[in-house]
């Protein structure tokens, strides 16, 4: 039967009726395809769909396969387990190949008789739709354009960031930029071409003529529609071709992995079967976003689940220094360095006031914070003036304090910023919460993350997850604290890796601290020597 899907005669709840239907559909044929047809009903009337089946834990299996027999059950779990599993190595959903067709299709169609004239065919956009096809950042902004028929902030920064890399991969020329800038135009109708034209300077990095606000990193885009919370993937600087599988895989891992799929508890099966299937997740974290990440190990979720985070980071970076450990020696190594270089009142006094603070959180915060007045950031973003004009701002040394740690009175002022955060069309990358009156004196200290809040039990503490879940989760850092970021993980953690962008004041502060201990060094070396003359 053909179903009128024309968008006068589909209301909302239609809407919903056609998208169940097909993929009841999908749900239909797997259960045909397996042997058990008699399952189809019920499934129907419970509106177990692909997205349910994809999840379904141990004890609702149970319930929709009671009245076969022992025999089929054990069937039916064996041949649910194995699609969970091969789905869950899928980076994309059944229908993404036919949505970016849809877009492809509709784009064109959608241009009027003079813009198919001055533009390029379909055929013409080979180099382009080879560019987003050839990631999830991609595909996802082609599913986006053919909903919303629109590219918003965050789609067109990640859109710029793709073409970026792949113009600077190939030592693009003008030729090159004009070819891409013509093919954004064809199949994003509503954008400058203008400002996707790209050229080099000094034979380097390619200079992007419209703003980009994530300037000093490679953006990543969540599949959602309505873009509130996006957690934005680091790109490598330069192009590499990994193997497909760079950690290889356990023996087992796979029903240690269909384990932590359907349990996350009890804790200590989590964290046992955890480290049996390292290298499995290793492989898939690279590759996925965080939605698909957190729906595949749901146990990141829970309290406990940072103790997952330091496990990942650990096997991923076994040579990384600690913070908590390196700590006591950097507080007495920066302290001389903050006091010379701020010479505003303001911050002499908050330096002075160091000494004087009885609570250990609140010192270490205050420290971290006065670190942003050196680590001064050097991102851009676009912003409007008093008349409406769009002015390119530089994010402040407050910025990047707001984007490492916010304070909030109570717990019902946290939930009022997070309320906040969401409504606003920017990236919530991971940050630390403070719980109190002020900086000086927490009551509580939390890493929030994707709607996760985990509860710290220090400042230190809180850094380390926070830090360590940029990492493990492969994020970018905030643009407004990149500096600030950098500097912790080049010389806290001594980490170097291939997404590394040079800041000359995190290096220069690096060189003062290298210097200063190295002087240290030597004058214990010359006491030592007067004590033996």
């Amino acid at each position: 039967m053909d179903l009128d899907v024309s968008p006068t005669s589909v209301t909302p709840k239609k809407r919903r009726k056609i998208s169940l239907d097909n993929k009841m559909e999908v749900v239909s044929s797997l259960l045909n395809q397996w042997g058990f047809p008699e399952l189809i009903q019920l499934f129907k009337d419970e509106e177990i769909d692909i997205d349910a089946l994809l999840i379904m834990q141990p004890e609702f299996r149970k319930l929709v396969t009671t009245k076969l027999s022992i025999g089929r059950q054990i069937k039916f779990t064996k041949f649910l387990e194995d699609w969970q599993f091969e789905q869950a190595n899928k980076t994309l959903n059944i229908n993404s190949e036919g949505d970016i067709q849809a877009h492809v299709d509709n784009s064109i169609e959608c241009k009027s008789e003079t813009s198919r004239r001055n533009s390029f065919s379909k055929s013409n956009c080979t180099e382009l739709l080879k560019i987003l096809n050839s990631c999830y950042d991609g595909k996802t902004i082609l599913k986006l354009h053919s909903k919303s028929k629109d590219l918003n902030e965050s789609a067109r920064n990640t859109l710029l960031n793709l073409i970026s890399t792949y113009y600077n991969s190939k030592n693009g020329n003008g030729k090159l930029s004009e070819l891409l800038a013509d093919q954004v135009k064809t199949l994003f109708p509503g954008e400058n071409r203008d400002m996707y034209l790209l050229k080099k300077k000094n034979r380097s990095k390619p200079i992007i003529k419209i703003y980009n606000k994530f300037a000093n990193g490679k953006g990543k885009l969540t599949k959602a529609d309505i873009l509130q919370k996006i957690h934005k993937k680091r790109s490598p600087r330069k192009s590499k071709s990994p193997s497909k599988l760079p950690y290889g895989i356990e023996e087992g891992a796979k029903q240690h992995n269909l384990y932590l799929l359907s349990n996350t508890c009890p804790w200590a099966d989590v964290e046992e079967r955890w480290v049996r299937c390292q290298k499995f997740r290793a492989n898939f974290l690279n590759e996925h976003s965080t939605e698909q990440i957190l729906k595949i190990w749901p146990s990141y979720t829970q309290p406990l689940g940072y103790r997952l985070i330091d496990k990942d980071y650990e096997f991923k970076y076994p040579h990384s220094e600690s913070l908590i450990e390196k700590w006591p020696n950097f507080e007495i190594a920066i302290l001389p360095i903050l006091k010379n270089q701020l010479k505003k009142p303001n911050l002499v006094t908050q330096i002075e006031e160091l000494d004087k603070l009885t609570n250990k959180d609140g010192k270490v915060a205050s420290i971290f914070l006065l670190l942003h007045h050196i680590l001064v950031p050097t991102s851009k973003y676009m912003a409007k003036d008093s008349s409406g004009k769009k002015i390119s701002k530089k994010y402040t040394i407050e910025d990047s304090q707001e984007s490492f740690i916010k304070i909030a009175s109570n717990n019902t002022k946290v939930q009022e910023k997070l309320n906040e955060l969401r409504e606003q069309a920017s990236p919530i990358q991971p940050f630390i919460f403070f719980v109190g009156e002020s900086i000086y004196d927490p009551t509580e200290i939390m890493v929030y993350f994707d709607d996760i809040k985990y509860k710290c039990s220090s400042t230190l503490k809180a850094v380390d997850i926070c830090f360590k879940i940029f990492h493990v989760f492969n994020l970018e850092y905030p643009p407004a604290a990149f500096t600030f970021w950098t500097f912790v993980q080049t010389y806290i953690y001594n980490v170097y890796t291939e997404y590394d962008v040079d800041c000359i004041s995190a290096t220069n502060l690096k060189e003062e601290l290298e210097k200063d201990a190295e002087t240290s060094v030597n004058s214990k070396v010359e006491e030592k020597e007067k004590q033996k003359n």
